[in-house]
């Protein structure tokens, strides 16, 4: 019931995003992306972060759904069986978890999940790196199956504080400064300040990785 009013609270904003990227794939299929979004950002969120809820799932919602559009519209085929399994993955906010405790909730053999990680993983990548990056690369980093390092886009959001997490949410759609002091309820200069150190962890992550 909870989770029925919160879909319709955030209509206009499922909506206004799904629109938006509908050049890139189909309105309907954005939207059912930005509503497994909101959702598994629902679940997700820590009261005690200090953290505005409303912000938190807006910059979910806005980044589902933009790594969506460009996997729907990306020229690179992923087979099907692998399509659904990194489909659940994303439904069930199972991103972070181990490819083993992913096989047992799915039910899937572990070559099978390793392989969707991989997909789902690469989306979140290419994202990041459109963002973040500019000469180099953090597809340089994709890890395969034979790499036991596991470097992810994830080891880079880790390094990051519940605040700055947020932050980067709201830089991939695009917010102005003062858009984002306002959604975080602090100074521009903290913004400015907060986004300079991301950039210096992202650089500092790359070159160490």
């Amino acid at each position: 019931m909870i989770e029925q009013q919160l879909i319709q609270d955030y209509r206009p904003l499922l909506a206004s995003v799904a629109k938006k990227y509908a050049f890139l794939a189909e309105y309907e299929d954005l939207f059912t992306e930005g509503v497994i979004a909101l959702l598994v950002a629902y679940r997700k969120f820590d009261e005690g972060a200090g953290i505005p809820i409303a912000g938190y799932l807006s910059q979910h919602v806005r980044f589902a759904v933009q790594i969506k559009a460009r996997e729907l519209n990306s020229p690179v085929y992923i087979p099907h069986k692998t399509n659904a399994i990194m489909h659940a993955i994303r439904r069930r906010g199972l991103g972070d978890n181990s490819v083993e405790e992913i096989s047992e909730q799915l039910k899937q053999s572990k070559s099978e999940v390793k392989r969707a990680l991989l997909a789902y993983k690469n989306s979140r990548l290419k994202s990041l790196d459109a963002l973040l990056g500019e000469e180099s690369s953090l597809l340089d980093v994709i890890v395969t199956e034979d790499d036991k390092t596991n470097l992810t886009v994830d080891d880079f959001i880790n390094l990051l504080s519940d605040r700055q997490k947020v932050m980067l949410g709201l830089m991939y759609k695009d917010a102005t400064q003062n858009e984002i002091a306002k959604a975080l309820n602090i100074s521009q200069s903290q913004v400015g300040r907060d986004i300079a150190k991301i950039r210096q962890l992202y650089t500092k992550w790359e070159g160490v990785n």
